[in-house]
């Protein structure tokens, strides 16, 4: 078959009659073999220079195997009329006892119940030996006229009864079809245990073309004395040792379909055919439809969608779909290459009722208006859309539906993952989630709409009566959401109240400001404290609103940031929430209770709220009320909003909401509350993040059950008013020299969330940083030289909540020794720390360099930011076009000048002449990972390259 090299691959695969050997694709042999139905492929790769094949892919999966004992046995005798059902053995027999006779024996066994697309590769009878008796059993036998002792199990055409059976009512048999038992290897005496080949009755049963009747164990010779075998039958005391059939199958065949072009793609080896079996990559069908239609399909079974366009409209259903043993999967060749357009007035893809479907890597596109979808599931369990693009027309873009009086089931237990989601027109809707749903998790997705009147998602209600049906644990989670109208919309109703779910970490955009656009709008939700909603690490921008919320109770809402709203949060009919460690800028007001029950043990603390609207707003506008805790919050209004509107008064000061009362405990509520400055770095391009020069740092207090920022930064016990807790990170930009002496140095800065701190230090270092329980940062400078004076020295400094350095100490092993703060010294070396800290404000975002350099750039909070300059003309619609590499060089993330992202939720950032403040925000994208080093490779429209090492 020739010389195979690393990584070559060498195929056997089997097309009708044909045998075909090939080398990476290239046909090298072939032979023709006897035809059967089934066309498959063996792969095996070369995986090291020693030549073996280390790695095998077929096209069907790995084996299952499942053990059957018997429902029934008997032995029949052509010299008796009696019944011998419970007899210990099971005999072909033919001898004289005077007169001659003979034994047969009858076993049937109740078939297992498998996965409709299962696939029997083979079925053994195991028969087992009479070893062990006293006196000895005679056991096979083959002595004085006997020729051969082989025999054959017949398959049954009759039914009978272990209980009545006898030689002349016993069934007929099929003398075309059996299984052959040997002759045994000696004349007497012999016990050999028996495994008898019965895959093709097996298969006969069930494939429905005969009823399994069981078999009949007939001598191959009937004509001759002192001719016998003998086995164990199911009545025998030796359980382990009674008749069993082994049934070996498969699950997961791959199916194949292609275009009339074999330009781009991936899978397949020739154009498809609907001709062809679609068994093989050389033998595509056209498409899905054509498998669907021509085989069974179930568990682990693939269908291989190669890159071109198709025309159908594809429905899955419950003949057609997978099992809790795994998922039927249609996989194409990249949601940019392999495209499914629905036909007229239809779905694209239509699950109905099919579970355990995955859709991966294809782009769905719906062109038809109305009520079609690109997937419509209706009542389709563990149902997972991944990787996929969906652009639609229509009025939604993926529904799930289900009621219990529709008479199907839920589809619960469903995914949507990794896709890009796309509208086309005005009024769209792009996921929604209707009735009897549960455990649905929506998850790393991209939902754009520009048109007017879109929604995100929609969770709603259903009323088939006199029964309500609505969703409940719905997850939605590190989305990014950008629509015209409503990002997420939770319908309830009084009697079909939506609960427990979880918003978060998502970012949404509102491209409209209208009265009616929310970020997040509720009715009715929160039925018990036991079934709570969470909101909590989202970025809500734009809109007249960023949450409004009716009939709205026991949610918590925290580690949020809303901004760029008309209004933050609107409250009608709520009560018993939680708003806490939440971020607002917004131009009118940041929390408006619309009815007197919003305060109602509800808690209102650690919350900046900025309103940059005139003195005709408020902070916070309330009907009357008492909060069950309202404190440490940062009130600031630069134009002149007050601070409270309350019971038809006006708040223009802290000190004057103070003087009221809107606490339920004792005191007013407020007392250690702040009017000040945030110092957001830039609300204007959404960045609310503080740094440690905020006066909202530390300034708040814990809050039960809230351990994080929303950044998943752990929250110190002096914690932050606000969404984030400032941080500072050490980097290390530049290894002056690769020669240490007592002279050398190396420049490292000490950074914050807008604040440097550069300082001296020898030699090269490694750097040990502690997260800090109480109000203090500590880092450990770690020394590395070429002198054993400094081998096992460090040096820890003490970072206070300003940034500046409150202490500084030399640890050597476990001792740590104090040293002057003001000049750094080390034991008198003449070795500069740093002869005096300079603390400096500094911009939070970096330069990309020509030529990488020792250093590297902390992205705090995932949030990549530096500044592009761009000085050639750019079109409209041009993208900051990068790639991400790790450690390894592999690249985890890119983005093409035409905005192609890979994967599908990489960071887009538009560009301009001239200078550009970008911020990638790398939260969600698999394969980056907190703690590690990467490297951004920026390409101009020059092609030009510009690079900066980071670490998250």
């Amino acid at each position: 078959m020739g010389t195979y090299d690393l990584n070559d691959i060498f195929r056997i695969e089997k097309v009708g009659t044909k045998l075909l050997f090939l080398k990476n694709g290239v046909k090298i042999d072939s032979c023709t073999t006897i035809s059967n139905s089934y066309d498959l492929f063996v792969d095996a790769q070369i995986y090291t220079y020693g030549g073996q094949f280390h790695q095998v892919t077929t096209s069907f999966a790995v084996q299952d195997s499942i053990i059957v004992y018997p429902d029934k046995d008997a032995r029949i005798a052509s010299n008796s009329t009696l019944n011998f059902g419970t007899d210990t053995f099971f005999w072909a027999v033919k001898s004289t006892n005077r007169v001659p006779y003979n034994y047969r024996s009858l076993i049937q066994f109740n078939m297992p119940t498998l996965p409709a697309n299962a696939k029997i590769v083979n079925a053994d009878l195991c028969l087992y030996g009479v070893d062990g008796y006293s006196p000895a059993q005679m056991g096979h036998r083959c002595e004085t006229n006997c020729i051969s002792n082989a025999s054959k199990v017949y398959l049954n055409t009759a039914t009978w009864d272990e209980s009545t059976v006898t030689y002349t009512s016993a069934p007929a048999y099929n003398t075309s079809i059996y299984g052959v038992l040997p002759a045994s290897p000696s004349t007497s005496y012999d016990y050999t245990n028996y495994t008898v080949d019965i895959n093709n009755l097996v298969n006969y049963w069930f494939a429905g073309t005969y009823t399994n009747y069981g078999v009949t164990m007939v001598l191959d010779n009937e004509s001759y004395y002192y001719t016998q075998l003998q086995f164990r039958s199911s009545d025998n005391s030796v359980t382990a040792e009674r008749p069993k059939v082994v049934i070996k199958y498969y699950v997961g065949t791959k199916y194949y379909v292609n275009d009339n072009s074999i330009a781009h793609d991936v899978f397949c080896k020739a154009v498809g055919n609907a001709s062809n079996s679609g068994l093989s990559p050389y033998s595509p069908k056209t498409s899905i439809s054509s498998i669907l239609s021509t085989y069974v399909l179930g568990p682990r079974d693939t269908i291989f969608v190669d890159a071109g366009t198709y025309t159908e409209a594809i429905t899955f259903t419950s003949a057609d779909c997978g099992s809790s043993l795994g998922q039927l999967v249609v996989y194409g060749a990249g949601n940019n290459n392999t495209q499914i357009n629905n036909t007229a007035s239809n779905h694209n893809i239509y699950l109905n009722n099919a579970d355990y479907v995955t859709i991966e890597n294809i782009k769905l596109n719906n062109t038809q208006t109305g009520v079609y979808y690109n997937i419509n599931n209706y009542g389709s369990q563990n149902m997972v859309l991944k990787n996929d693009s969906l652009y639609h027309s229509g009025t939604s873009s993926v529904a799930f539906s289900a009621s219990m009086l529709m008479g199907i089931g839920s589809p619960v237990n469903s995914i949507i993952s990794s896709c890009t989601i796309k509208g086309n027109s005005a009024n769209g809707k792009h996921i929604v989630i209707s009735g009897d749903c549960s455990n649905i998790t929506i998850t790393n997705n991209r939902i754009i709409d520009l048109y007017d009147n879109t929604i995100g998602i929609q969770l709603n209600y259903i009323y088939t009566s006199p029964v309500y049906y609505k969703p409940s644990n719905i997850r939605i989670l590190n989305n990014l959401i950008s629509v015209d109208s409503i990002g997420i919309h939770i319908n309830g109703h009084a009697s079909a109240i939506i609960d427990k779910v979880e918003i978060l970490n998502n970012s949404l955009t509102l491209q409209s400001s209208g009265t009616n656009t929310y970020g997040i709008l509720f009715n009715y939700s929160g039925s018990s404290s036991s079934n709570i909603d969470t909101l909590s690490g989202n970025t809500i921008i734009g809109g007249g609103y960023g949450i409004k919320a009716s009939n709205f109770k026991y949610a918590k809402v925290y580690n949020n940031y809303l901004l760029n709203n008309k209004i933050g949060i609107s409250l009608t009919t709520a009560q018993d929430n939680l708003f806490a460690y939440n971020s607002f800028y917004n131009s009118q007001t940041n929390f408006y209770g619309t009815s007197s029950d919003v305060p109602t043990n509800t808690t209102l603390s650690n919350n900046i709220f900025v309103s940059t609207g005139s003195s005709s707003y408020y902070n916070l506008n309330l009907v009357s009320g008492t909060f069950a805790s309202c404190d440490y919050n940062c009130y600031y209004a630069p134009n002149g909003a007050g601070v409270a509107y309350y019971s038809s008064k006006q708040y223009s000061t802290l000190s004057s909401w103070q003087g009221t009362d809107h606490y339920s405990g004792t005191g007013n509520g407020d007392e250690h509350s702040i009017s000040a400055d945030p110092l957001y770095p830039d609300p204007v391009t959404d960045d609310l993040d503080i740094d440690l020069f905020s006066p909202c740092t530390q300034a708040g207090s814990a809050v039960s059950g809230i351990t994080t920022d929303i950044y998943g930064r752990i929250r110190r016990s002096l914690p932050s008013i606000g969404a984030n807790e400032p941080v500072l990170y050490l980097n290390i930009p530049v290894l002056k020299n690769s020669i240490l002496t007592d002279e050398d140095t190396v420049i490292a800065t000490l950074t914050g969330s807008g604040i440097d701190t550069t300082f001296i230090v020898p030699d090269s270092f490694i750097v040990y940083p502690t997260v800090p329980l109480e109000g203090y940062l500590s880092y450990e400078i770690s020394f590395e030289g070429d002198t054993s004076l400094i081998d096992d020295s460090s040096i820890g400094f003490r970072v206070n909540s300003l940034g500046i350095i409150d202490s500084v100490y030399e640890k050597i092993g476990s001792s740590q020794y104090p040293l002057d703060p003001a000049y750094y010294t080390l034991f008198g070396m003449n070795r500069a720390i740093a002869v005096s800290a300079v603390l400096k404000a500094l911009p939070v975002y970096t330069k990309l360099l020509d030529v990488l350099d020792g250093g590297y750039y902390v992205a705090v909070g995932k949030k990549l930011k530096f500044y592009y300059w761009e000085e050639y003309n750019v079109t409209n619609g041009k993208y900051l076009e990068y790639k991400i590499y790790d450690k390894n060089m592999n690249i985890v993330a890119s983005v093409s000048d035409a905005g192609l992202q890979s994967p599908s939720n990489a960071p887009l950032q538009q560009i301009k002449k001239g200078q550009n403040k970008v911020t990638l925000n790398l939260i969600g994208i698999s394969g980056i990972t907190t703690g590690q080093y990467y490297i951004i490779e920026v390409a101009n429209t020059k092609d030009e390259l510009l690079y900066l090492r980071f670490k998250l």
